[in-house]
């Protein structure tokens, strides 16, 4: 039985564009953590969390179809991009969870129900608990702007290597370039080796021959 060989295609503009999709949803949960705490806050970092998980689990199928080799550039730097963007919003979602998990400030309704003024609630309000938000939401971006640098000194890293390989194909192709211009010169150089040495040849034997010429002049004298 003949097995076939499944080849996977790859629309990379395509894929492209929903990488650059996730990574705005991204940077929107994240702009939303940190925001002022309300409903309408919370509905849209629901929405915004959901659909950047969505955007990631679709990505990451077309991603583990891709084989580990031989693909393009521009495929590569996207897949790179992509990776980048998951490893953030990993750190991400648990905090935009936590904050839709928590309950309502008391802020937020407290003031529209009882008519009480805003002074007075956030007066009312514990304060420990927005320092310790606000810790939290502090140590997540440190996290994250340190996992940036990490990723952005590989880039670096493989930028580097990618130049020194490059330059190493440019120094083969001239060795080879030189090697096809010096092949006739050293062709030449041959050809005048042997004509060298079968005139050398000839010219022993006119040696020897003048040799005993001058032998037999000698014993005529």
């Amino acid at each position: 039985m003949r097995s076939a060989s499944v080849k996977t295609t790859i629309n990379v503009e395509l894929l492209k564009s929903s990488v650059e999709e996730f990574g705005n949803l991204v940077a929107q949960t994240r702009d939303l953590i940190s925001a002022r705490d309300s409903q309408s806050n919370r509905t849209t970092l629901r929405a915004t969390a959901e659909s950047a998980n969505s955007t990631m689990r679709s990505i990451s199928l077309q991603v583990d179809a891709i084989p580990p080799s031989g693909q393009p550039l521009e495929l590569t730097r996207t897949i790179q991009s992509f990776r980048q963007f998951s490893a953030i919003f990993k750190q991400v979602h648990p905090a935009a969870l936590e904050k839709l998990a928590k309950p309502m400030p008391i802020s937020t309704y407290s003031a529209a129900m009882e008519g009480t003024s805003t002074a007075a609630v956030h007066h009312a309000e514990p304060s420990f608990g927005t320092q310790s938000s606000q810790q939290d939401l502090e140590q997540i971006d440190a996290e994250i702007e340190h996992n940036n640098l990490i990723i952005q000194d590989r880039q670096q890293s493989i930028h580097q290597i990618q130049t020194k390989v490059e330059e190493v194909n440019i120094i083969f192709k001239d060795l080879a370039e030189i090697i096809n211009e010096q092949a006739p010169l050293v062709d030449n150089i041959e050809h005048n080796i042997e004509v060298a040495s079968r005139h050398t040849d000839r010219g022993v034997q006119e040696l020897v021959a003048a040799e005993k010429s001058s032998k037999r002049s000698f014993l005529f004298f």
